[in-house]
């Protein structure tokens, strides 16, 4: 290419540059007062680039390069806070009415029955025995007296198992002989109990004094031993000597 041809091709280049940037400037006018500034410095940095392609070889050889207006920046707003969930409103008090529990129902009392009232105890008497004097026909009988005579009754009477008696005995210088004495045979245990309950009655069967087991008992007194006489028979271990009045 000859140095004319490269002046023209120059000036070509130059015409095209300024005949853009007179379009930029007039669509400049028209837009709104805010963004011209903007719109004028990319402008202004675009003819400069345009220019510059124009003017400028590449290392191919002579290459024209569009240029890329810078796209206006475009304002992003925050989305907007969600608005609170609105609450119902209840009156100037501002609670939330709430239905009254039931009351629990109050236990009933337990109602005990009465007591039974405790019966008067009675206690049941023994009909009082009477003393018999009595005379039922027994060959003991013979020659008794009647004290000696009550006593046998009382003894048969309580203890109606008992059927071996001694009465007088001719010659005997106590009370056998003179027959205000009565011996009642017996085992150890039916002789305690004979003792024991000609005890409780010796005021009205008119008992002078008792012997058993060696031993002698007197109305108002205790058991008092005695001398050994050498015999069970003897020392009363086998029967219970009652003398009377």
């Amino acid at each position: 290419m000859t140095d004319a041809e490269t002046t023209r091709a120059g000036r070509h280049r130059r015409s095209r540059a300024a005949r853009l940037t007179r379009r930029l400037q007039t669509s400049t006018r028209t837009a709104r007062p805010g963004s011209t500034l903007l719109k004028g410095l990319a402008l202004g940095t675009t003819a400069s680039g345009v220019a510059a392609a124009l003017v400028l070889p590449s290392a191919a050889g002579w290459a024209s390069t569009p240029a890329t207006a810078e796209a206006p920046a475009v304002a992003v707003s925050a989305p907007a806070a969600a608005a609170p969930e609105r609450q119902p409103s209840f009156g100037v008090i501002g609670f939330t009415a709430a239905a009254k529990p039931k009351p629990k129902p109050k236990p009933q009392p337990v109602v005990k029955a009465p007591a039974p009232k405790a019966e008067p105890r009675t206690e049941v008497k023994k009909a009082s025995r009477s003393v018999s004097f009595a005379r039922s026909g027994l060959a003991v009988e013979n020659g008794l007296s009647p004290h000696a005579i009550a006593v046998l009754n009382s003894v048969r009477e309580e203890f109606p198992e008992l059927d071996s008696f001694g009465g007088v005995r001719a010659g005997d210088p106590g009370d056998h002989g003179s027959g205000h004495a009565v011996d009642i045979m017996t085992s150890t245990s039916e002789g305690n109990a004979v003792a024991e309950y000609l005890q409780g009655r010796a005021g009205e069967l008119g008992i002078k004094y008792l012997i058993w087991q060696q031993r002698r008992w007197s109305p108002g007194g205790s058991w008092v031993p005695m001398e050994d006489r050498g015999s069970p028979t003897a020392n009363h271990m086998d029967h219970v000597h009652v003398s009377v009045s």
